[in-house]
């Protein structure tokens, strides 16, 4: 199988993972609706950065910083309300970023994983800023820190394969990793919830045998009909 194509079932795989993390996370359903403005905006991101790049230095910092800008987009367009999910939707126009330059360049494999790693970092990095940190001034600079990162993240398979690791699994681990952290996060969140809310049962505001089913993240299994 081509470098292309293989790149793009991984774009078909990330969609169908995020879809599916930002469901047991949410519980609802619409992703593509949720994800419209990343996608749009990634792709317009993924043209321009192929029309401006010109150079191996030039590669990462446009990916890095233009991915960026898309994020800081999608930030006011989108209903991203904590870091975790400003990650997931970075991540997609990451991906979507991604199409122009597997389409029309080289090293497919190596692009499509620059691209899902840089808009996971400006995502996550965009949306803590606006929603953990008050003030513009501080904003701005952890704006800029983020475009830094997300350069970092876009050399980050480079680094990584020149220790021998092959580009096809730098492609797997990137795609698997972002959906993985977010799935994470929703238990950790579960597990905290669920703290509070035995503490609340000790002092008697619920039943304690509600705690388990208001904390859990996904909804509970359907009752069987009795025929």
């Amino acid at each position: 199988m081509s470098d292309p194509v293989l790149a793009l079932i991984l774009i078909v795989s990330f969609a169908f993972a995020a879809a599916i993390a930002r469901f047991f996370k949410t519980l609802e359903p619409d992703f593509l609706g949720a994800a419209r403005a990343s996608i749009i905006t990634g792709a317009i991101a993924g043209v321009l950065i192929r029309l401006l790049d010109r150079s191996a230095v030039a590669h990462f910092i446009l990916i890095g910083v233009v991915l960026t800008v898309a994020a800081l987009y999608v930030r006011l367009m989108g209903e991203e309300s904590e870091p975790s999910d400003g990650m997931l939707m970075g991540a997609v126009s990451g991906a979507a970023a991604s199409i122009p330059l597997i389409v029309s360049g080289d090293t497919q494999l190596r692009v499509f994983s620059e691209c899902l790693l840089a808009g996971a970092v400006a995502g996550f990095g965009v949306t803590l800023a606006v929603f953990h940190v008050a003030n513009k001034v501080r904003q701005l600079l952890l704006d800029v820190a983020t475009a830094g990162a997300a350069v970092g993240a876009a050399y980050a398979p480079t680094l990584i394969a020149q220790f021998g690791v092959s580009d096809i699994d730098i492609a797997i681990g990137a795609t698997s990793l972002i959906p993985l952290i977010l799935i994470m996060t929703v238990l950790r969140q579960w597990s905290d919830l669920r703290a509070e809310l035995r503490h609340e049962a000790s002092l008697g505001f619920i039943d304690d045998t509600d705690v388990r089913t208001t904390a859990q993240p996904s909804p509970p299994p359907r009752p069987r009909r009795m025929d």
